[in-house]
């Protein structure tokens, strides 16, 4: 997106905190995909400032001032007021344990309070009909860089390092995790798949499809977690398409010369935690059926025992209905805290089970509820959208289902959603889905209206 584009935006009123918003958000976005945990970081002397949070920041100021351009993305009302209600009981969750926990419970917080972008982006597509197509254009910009770069940056996952920062705190000066790496692979394929752009010839796109299924082929041999993801991205690439046929043609042949290929030169990259090989690729789909090694098997057993674990002492403490709120370390709780490479562990290393911790059932259900009307919203609006001047829409639509499907399924088996390098992307989408459907009601309705006029 252009800053010359952004400037033009017609915004009658706060109409520099949203450019600012515009060009920032892109940024923000390319860095957390390309780096990661490592891009989560600003510092000024003593004060270490999340980016995440600043973009929270901006994004309450864009919705104060500019709330006319917000309030568009309410539209689909189910899906925005379960929104607006999951934030709203995040809330009450935090604010009584602030005074005890102090930093700790704003950070936990960040389960919740990202869930605000889902808002502004959703106003900002209806409001600013064009954006859609500039983002589309940003990404596809961004695509060769971030699967050029992702694909080495496998191997450096896991290289010690010291902090990022001279009195930050402590970050791997890489922490790019295999597993989220997976998931930006997955997003590639189904935007590559999915979207027309224009601009993208059809030579390019193959090129680049190739290398997102490599990148996705490498990640698996590293993360169980993005090998599932990926495969529900796939998954719902199939239902989203009509081209089913040149679709699995796309991913499968790619996929099987790849995969041939390094069996038949026995390709081996040694790397942590796991070397990249065919083998590891077959011994990783063996551990999904309940085989595999000793070593991928005692991490399965010690998240299991951790979330058991978590549910009978949140049971025995009648935490159950309401949870045990923001800034307490549940995992140190339990005894399982651990030494990590970013720092202790204080979640349940789930961020669905991390909902039912801290916002008890009633948070949880809102949370199934939020999710379930979502998917609901979009699927209904891509059956709608058939005629071919929307193949864009519906390209995007389905764009955002499967990448919001790659992320959900990830954060099942890794704490992603707290922390902005994942939970920015995942609001973004959502808002991004929404906002695009609303916009479409809303070309509906007018046409409908001008019939009748």
């Amino acid at each position: 997106m252009s800053p010359s584009t952004v400037a033009h935006a017609q915004v009658p009123r706060g109409r520099r905190v949203v450019n600012l918003l515009l060009r920032l958000l892109p940024i923000v976005l390319a860095g957390y995909a390309l780096f990661d945990r490592t891009f989560a970081w600003l510092h000024f002397p003593g004060v270490p400032l999340f980016q995440g949070e600043l973009m929270v920041g901006l994004a309450l100021i864009v919705t104060a001032s500019a709330t006319h351009t917000v309030l568009p993305g309410l539209k689909n009302r189910i899906p925005s007021t379960l929104l607006l209600v999951f934030v709203l009981w995040g809330l009450v969750r935090t604010v009584p344990y602030v005074g005890t926990y102090h930093v700790d419970a704003v950070r936990d917080a960040a389960l919740w309070y990202y869930a605000i972008f889902g808002i502004v982006v959703a106003g900002l597509v209806v409001s600013l009909p064009h954006l859609p197509r500039l983002w589309a254009g940003s990404y596809c910009r961004l695509l060769p860089w971030l699967l050029l770069w992702s694909i080495p940056a496998i191997q450096l996952d896991a290289r010690p390092g010291g902090p990022y920062m001279p009195d930050a705190p402590v970050v791997s000066w890489f922490a790019h995790k295999s597993g989220n790496i997976a998931v930006g692979g997955a997003m590639a394929l189904a935007f590559l798949l999915l979207v027309p752009v224009e601009g993208l010839g059809r030579r390019k796109r193959v090129l680049l499809t190739v290398l997102a299924s490599l990148l996705v082929a490498m990640t698996a041999t590293q993360s169980r977690s993005g090998l599932i993801a990926a495969a529900a991205t796939v998954v719902v690439m199939l239902l989203m398409s009509s081209r089913r046929r040149q679709m699995i043609a796309a991913l499968v042949v790619p996929l099987v010369l790849i995969v041939g290929l390094a069996w038949a030169v026995d390709f081996k990259i040694p790397a942590r935690p796991r070397p990249i090989s065919v083998t590891q690729l077959a011994m990783n789909l063996g551990s999904l059926t309940g085989g595999g090694n000793s070593e991928l098997s005692d991490t399965a057993q010690w998240r299991d025992q951790l979330w058991s674990s978590l549910l009978k002492e949140t049971r025995r403490s009648n935490k159950l209905t309401t949870g045990w709120g923001f800034g307490e370390n549940l995992a140190a709780k339990m005894g399982f805290e651990g030494e990590r490479r970013e720092g202790p562990l204080r979640s349940p290393h789930n961020s669905h089970l991390d909902v039912l911790a801290r916002m008890g059932g009633v948070g949880l259900t809102i949370w199934i509820a939020l999710w379930i009307a979502w998917f609901t919203t979009m699927i209904r609006a891509v059956r709608r959208a058939t005629s071919h001047d929307l193949r864009f829409t519906r390209g995007v639509m389905g764009f955002a289902i499967a990448g919001v499907v790659a992320i959900l399924v990830n954060a099942y088996f890794d704490p992603t959603l707290e922390s902005p390098q994942v939970a920015m992307w995942l609001w973004f989408l959502f808002g991004l889905g929404l906002g695009v459907v609303a916009r479409e009601r809303l070309r509906r309705e007018q046409d409908v209206a001008s019939r009748a006029a």
